[in-house]
């Protein structure tokens, strides 16, 4: 729990995911009370994590739209190879189900 500004916040790491929530102007004892009732119910399942729902399709093409504007031109065409090879195994997954030891497969 920490305070920004006149807000205070709890934070809080779950099984590899990381929850937040804000409880604005309130005094600390009654933060740390609200504090404990989110960790609870963070631990309990009742906090879901809104996760974009995006395909590898999807997200290539708007990453090789931004690194033809914003790199140089050997790097975007080294990026689009890169991509291009990927796709092939790829194609149809969601973003959040990739994992770095699928690729390195």
């Amino acid at each position: 729990m920490y305070k920004r500004g006149k807000s205070w916040y709890s934070d809080l790491v779950h099984k590899g995911e990381r929850y937040t929530k804000s409880h604005g102007r309130i005094s600390k004892s009654v933060a740390k009370e609200k504090d404990e009732k989110f960790k609870t119910e963070v631990r309990e399942g009742k906090h879901q994590q809104k996760s974009k729902r995006i395909r590898i399709e999807v997200f290539a093409d708007i990453y090789l739209e931004y690194a033809k504007t914003n790199k140089k031109p050997s790097a975007a065409r080294r990026n689009e190879s890169s991509i291009n090879m990927l796709k092939p195994y790829f194609s149809g997954k969601l973003l959040n189900e990739i994992h770095p030891f699928m690729v390195e497969q």
